[in-house]
């Protein structure tokens, strides 16, 4: 761990970082994957938890649309607050836009969605096959 100066508060917090393995799952049914990787690193520091995480699958037989479970702290408990990270992607299906994961209020787990110009964003279906590549930083309590 490392020690910080909490800028304006006259605090110091500590930082962790540790390896997690994070999991893709369907909403409907969570299936089970076959993987190339699952790689997840995490650092807290803080009310501030930073997450890096690479996936790679080649088979899954989850049904629904695309979760990714597995963080090691639930976001912070605030009403309507969804958090957004960003990401890069391989074999996602999709209409077009950028796709964006975001974290809920007291979840641990990622969902994703896509918006196009003037419409509402739209969640992202599982496949079979992908890689994913992302980062976020969120607040939790």
């Amino acid at each position: 761990g490392v020690l910080s100066d909490e800028v304006g508060t006259g605090s110091v917090a500590f930082s962790t970082t540790s390896a997690f393995t994070p999991v893709v799952e369907g909403s409907t049914a969570a299936g089970a994957g076959t993987y190339n990787y699952q790689i997840g690193y995490s650092t807290r520091t803080g009310n501030i938890v930073h997450i890096a995480i690479a996936l790679s699958w080649t088979a899954h037989t989850g049904t629904g649309n695309l979760i990714v479970s597995g963080l090691p702290v639930a976001a912070k408990n605030t009403a309507n607050f969804q958090q957004i990270g960003n990401m890069t992607y391989n074999k996602l299906i999709f209409a077009d836009g950028d796709i964006s994961p975001a974290i809920a209020p007291n979840e641990s787990k990622l969902t994703f969605s896509y918006t196009r110009t003037a419409l509402d964003a739209t969640t992202v279906g599982i496949v079979a096959v992908s890689d994913i590549f992302l980062q976020m930083t969120y607040l939790v309590d």
